[in-house]
């Protein structure tokens, strides 16, 4: 046998076949009834023939495996858990994951929850989270900042010059890097964190414009104001929220913010319609 061109048959059984129920459970009766009477045991039974194939038996067959791929699999799933609450405020909880959040016109995202559908503004809900990160930087002194690649200088008029010099140390806790640069002129070596390069301009426009039109009396809602601003300018860019992923972790983080229904202006984030009042719509 060893110079045979066959090679030589192995019927031991794989791990895999060895691992089956049908191999592993004993033979009863039953078992052995129920093999018999089954399709192949007529098959090669009847008709004392081995091998008779009744004539029709491959399109019955097959019909009856389409048959079984066509049945639902939901009759075969176990259902699933329940997510976890959104915001325990509220007493709602979704019914899904993040595949029952749509984006309606590019700037909103509806969810079910338990008592009917929420609607989330997606810029104001990146408002408010981004005013609570900046928040929570200002109060820590931990800012990030990251360095431009060319440093930018700005030259300005000798009012607005004293003006900025009276908020760079505001501006250094949220993440700028500014430096006085000559007599009315500063350079600027780093941003916020988030913040696109070019816009620093624009952001520092905005809080000189402030500056000017401050009562005096308001002076300690300075880093309110400024705060807010930078949460604006920093919520303007919402094309990632196009991935199912970016829309789940935004609601999920708006609801862990310390108030998830305002913006830092006042503005309403989110609303919910409940199902009683979607019932009325359809009246």
């Amino acid at each position: 046998a060893r110079y045979n061109i066959a090679p030589s048959l192995d019927f031991s059984l794989s791990p895999e076949i060895q691992q089956l129920p049908s191999v592993q459970l004993p033979t009863t009766q039953e078992s052995t009834t129920r093999a018999q009477s089954g399709y192949l045991g007529n098959t090669f039974a009847n008709k004392g023939q081995a091998h008779f194939v009744e004539k029709n038996d491959s399109l019955k067959r097959w019909k009856e495996l389409y048959e079984i791929a066509t049945t639902p699999a939901a009759e075969q799933q176990i259902a699933p858990s329940p997510a976890p609450s959104l915001h325990g405020n509220e007493g709602e909880q979704k019914t899904d994951g993040a595949n029952n959040i749509l984006l309606v016109q590019g700037s909103l995202l509806a969810t079910t929850v338990k008592s009917g559908i929420m609607m989330v503004h997606i810029r104001r809900a990146q408002e408010r989270i981004w005013y609570e990160r900046l928040l929570q930087q200002w109060n820590t002194g931990e800012a990030p900042s990251q360095q431009v690649l060319f440093p930018t200088s700005y030259e300005l008029s000798p009012q607005d010059a004293i003006l900025l010099n009276e908020v760079l140390g505001d501006l250094a806790r949220i993440g700028f890097d500014i430096s006085p640069f000559g007599k009315n002129t500063f350079v600027v070596q780093g941003i916020p964190s988030g913040l696109q390069p070019g816009d620093e301009k624009n952001v520092l426009d905005d809080v000189l414009e402030q500056l000017k039109h401050e009562a005096t009396d308001v002076t300690a809602q300075r880093s309110e104001k400024l705060l807010a601003n930078m949460a604006k300018r920093l919520s303007r860019n919402i094309s990632a929220i196009y991935l199912k992923e970016n829309q789940q972790a935004l609601i999920d983080e708006l609801f862990a913010c310390s108030q998830p229904e305002y913006t830092a202006d006042g503005k309403k984030i989110f609303t919910l319609l409940r199902k009683d009042e979607l019932d009325k719509m359809l009246d």
